[in-house]
């Protein structure tokens, strides 16, 4: 397996990896380690600080992404991340904050090109 290398640029989010011979914008490479998915998470998430918990773990796990309150009472989470950490980030929506009842999330792999820079809660 060859070497590789995180060049800095001036610009920053331009940055370039080397991998040999080759020169890629890190944006290329980061988007094809990350994995997108969709959850809802339902149970009682509304009214007991669950998305303010839930930027936390996304903070702590190195997530990126968005999380709502839906109309039904429900909460849909935006989650992108590394594999490793989008399991411990399924682990905290699976058990939510003590303040929350979690009593089923959904989860969807989504094929979405839209590279999340922060999480956010959205109102």
């Amino acid at each position: 397996m060859g070497s590789f290398s995180l060049n800095k640029s001036l610009a920053p989010g331009r940055e370039i990896v080397t991998i040999g011979n080759l020169d890629l914008p890190a944006q290329m490479i980061y988007n094809d380690c990350m994995k997108t998915n969709r959850y809802i998470v339902k149970g009682i998430v509304q009214g007991v600080a669950f998305r303010h918990y839930t930027m936390k773990a996304a903070q702590d796990y190195k997530i990126k992404g968005t999380v709502k309150n839906l109309y039904n009472g429900d909460v849909e989470v935006y989650a992108q991340g590394a594999d490793e950490s989008i399991k411990l980030f399924e682990d905290f929506l699976k058990n939510g904050p003590r303040s929350a009842r979690v009593d089923k999330v959904i989860k969807k792999v989504k094929e979405i090109d839209e590279t999340y820079t922060d999480f956010d809660i959205i109102f």
